[in-house]
Parts: C-alpha cells; sequence; structure tokens
C-alpha cells in the first residue's frame, strides 16, 4: 500500500514539473511578441504622417488684401445759414437735387422789413452825399477864386467824405438784408441725392445743425488703407482691379487719392479708389473685404502659403527630402492669398510639408499620406 502511495506521488511530481515547463515556454512567448509588438510600434510612431505639395511653375496674380468702406464720390452737409423756424420743405430722402435747388424755407417777414428798413436807409445816405457832393463842388471852384477861406473849404470835404462813408454803411447793411433774406431759402451746393433729413416743418433750426445730407452718387469710391510696401507700388490715376468677397463681385478701379505718408499710429496710409462702373450691390457706407489686383506675373516658381513659416519677417519651409524633414530658409515675392512666388531657396520639383508644421523639426521622420495609403 505504502509503495502505490510512492508512485503516486512520483507521478504527480512529473505531471506538474511538465505544466511548469509548458507554463513557462508559454509565458517567454508572449513577452517575446509583446515586445516585438512595442518595438514595431516604437518604430512608426517616430514616422509623422504629414501632406505634401511640390514646387510647380505657374502664373500668379499679384493681390494685396484690403478692407474699406463705400463712399460716395462727394457729400455734403446742409446748414441753414439764419436760424428760424421752417416754413416749408421742397424735397426729402431719396429725391435727386441740382447744385442751387431750395431745400427748404426759413420764416423771414422779419428779415423783409429790416431789408425794406436798410433800402431805406441807404437811399437817404445816397441823397445826403449827393448833397454833400454838390456843395463839395461848389465850394472847389469858390476856394479857386479865393472867395471862401480853407477852413470853410476843408469843412464841406469833410461833409462830403463823412456822407459817402454814411452811404457805404448803409450799402453794407442792405446788402447784409438782402443776403439774410436770400439765406431764408436754405440751397444745395452739390448735385446729387439725398440720404438724409434731420427736419420737419414747424421745427426751429440754428446755425450748428446740419438740416440736409446730399451725396454725389454718380460714382462710388472705395475708401481704404494700405502698408507702406503696397503703398509704394501705387501711383495716383493707376489701374486697379478691386475683388470684393462680400458682395462677390469683381470691379476696375481707379486710385484717385493716394496719401503721401502713413499714420503716425497704425503705419497705414488712406487710399481712396474709384469705382466708375456703377453696381447695385453697392451701397455707400457698406463695409467691405477683398482685394486689391496689381499685376499679373507669369510662369513663376511658387509655394503653397500652408507651407510658409513666417517670423519678423522672415520665411522657412519644410522641405522633404527621403523620408526627413529639412527647415530650409526661402525668400517670397508676391502672394495672391494661395501661393507666394519664390524667390529663392527651393526649385522645381522639391517637395514642402503643408501640413503638421507646429510639430516638425529639423530631422523628423516623415511618411507622406501617399505613401502611408
Amino acid at each position: 500500500m505504502r509503495q502505490l502511495e510512492m508512485k503516486f506521488s512520483r507521478r504527480n511530481l512529473i505531471l506538474l514539473a511538465i505544466v511548469a515547463v509548458v507554463f513557462l515556454i508559454a509565458v517567454m512567448r508572449i513577452v517575446n511578441r509583446v515586445r516585438t509588438g512595442r518595438g514595431k510600434a516604437d518604430i512608426s510612431e517616430k514616422a509623422m504622417v504629414i501632406k505634401t505639395e511640390k514646387i510647380v511653375s505657374a502664373d500668379i496674380i499679384d493681390q494685396v488684401k484690403i478692407s474699406g468702406t463705400i463712399r460716395p464720390a462727394n457729400e455734403v452737409d446742409v446748414f441753414p445759414k439764419i436760424a428760424g423756424r421752417i416754413i416749408g420743405i421742397y424735397y426729402n430722402v431719396g429725391d435727386a437735387v441740382k447744385a442751387g435747388d431750395a431745400l427748404v424755407e426759413i420764416e423771414h417777414t422779419q428779415i423783409a422789413l429790416q431789408k425794406e428798413s436798410a433800402m431805406a436807409a441807404l437811399a437817404m445816405a445816397k441823397a445826403n452825399a449827393d448833397a454833400a457832393k454838390i456843395d463839395f463842388d461848389r465850394a472847389k471852384e469858390l476856394i479857386d477864386k479865393k472867395a471862401i477861406t480853407r477852413v470853410e473849404f476843408e469843412g464841406d470835404q469833410l461833409k462830403y467824405d463823412t456822407a459817402r462813408a454814411e452811404q457805404k454803411s448803409a450799402q453794407a447793411q442792405a446788402d447784409i438784408a438782402s443776403q439774410q433774406l436770400k439765406d431764408a431759402r436754405v440751397t444745395t451746393l452739390i448735385s446729387g441725392t439725398i440720404t438724409k433729413r434731420m427736419c420737419e416743418k414747424g421745427s426751429t433750426v440754428s446755425l450748428t445743425s446740419p438740416i440736409f445730407t446730399v451725396q454725389d452718387l454718380s460714382t462710388l469710391k472705395l475708401v481704404t488703407t494700405v502698408d507702406a510696401a503696397t503703398l509704394t507700388r501705387l501711383r495716383k490715376g493707376s489701374f486697379a482691379i478691386l475683388k470684393f468677397d462680400t458682395p462677390s463681385i469683381t470691379l476696375p478701379g481707379i486710385v484717385a487719392t493716394l496719401s503721401p505718408s502713413l499714420d503716425p499710429h497704425s503705419r497705414r496710409a488712406i487710399v481712396e479708389i474709384e469705382l466708375p462702373e456703377p453696381n447695385r450691390k453697392l451701397v455707400t457706407n457698406m463695409f467691405v473685404d477683398g482685394s486689391l489686383l496689381l499685376r499679373k506675373l507669369d510662369n513663376v516658381l511658387v509655394v503653397s502659403n500652408k507651407a510658409l513659416i513666417t517670423s519678423e519677417g522672415k520665411a522657412t519651409v519644410f522641405s522633404i527630402v527621403d523620408g526627413k524633414a529639412s527647415l530650409v530658409d526661402i525668400t517670397v515675392g508676391q502672394s495672391d492669398g494661395l501661393n507666394s512666388q519664390v524667390l529663392d531657396g527651393l526649385k522645381l520639383g522639391d517637395v514642402v510639408a503643408i501640413s503638421g508644421l507646429d510639430r516638425l523639426h529639423d530631422g523628423s521622420v516623415v511618411i507622406t499620406e501617399e505613401t502611408a495609403k
């Protein structure tokens, strides 16, 4: 009985040893597989998947992004020249007017009476001057004959000079009264369209507040600002193409006004571009974004703006050669908003990264999306 038990114990020990060996072999195989998988993962993680583009030769339109406001060719606020109550309004918002048209009439009864009084005073002053002239002419004849003294002659001359001065003063008062009566009809200085009316019949107006706004809408202009580099390339009278983003239209223009200096705060210069062709999509005081198209460059090397890294006026790109990224300094010229002209640093057919620029560094291992697929 004891021998059987000993045989059974030996058999169990052998089985346990076999199981332990098999388990150990399995564990070692699993560990090797995990290590192999991690190694492959580490290798794949070192290579970054990116998008690339080639440097090509193409045409590029030299353009500058601008934003500005659509303004009329001319705009005038109409102010009354006399204060008073409005007794008549002859035009309204949207009406077309010509230079010299009366827009409103201000109460002027008192002014009319002042004019009559001034005219009467003028007539009296003129009569006095005429009488004084007769006396003075007679005095000149008598002084020549030595029939009167020098003192008497000078007295007649003084009366005549005084009378003439009084006549001039009366004439001035009459002219002022006439002008005030004329100013009771408020007129516009320019032809155009009334865009604002700030008065009502019966309201009282003052000399410091406008009562109408008249705009000349025969032509419109874009008022914008440009930086120093763009300013040096523009000339008054230069032809320009304006491509608006909102609304989506393209219009020709002429550089009408060009500031000769930069604003000391913004470091930009004001430019006014006339739009001779009317367009119903544009209205005054409308804010627009667009581009100022300056010229076309034919068959030049271009790089995608997505590839550019700009800092302190310098441009760099990541050039991709044999699966590695290399940081390259380049010189760029004009841009159309999508691509820029390459002046130096790259050649035709070079490949540059256009994605993952913030994660790349000089020497990064990369895989292009085309290769990854």
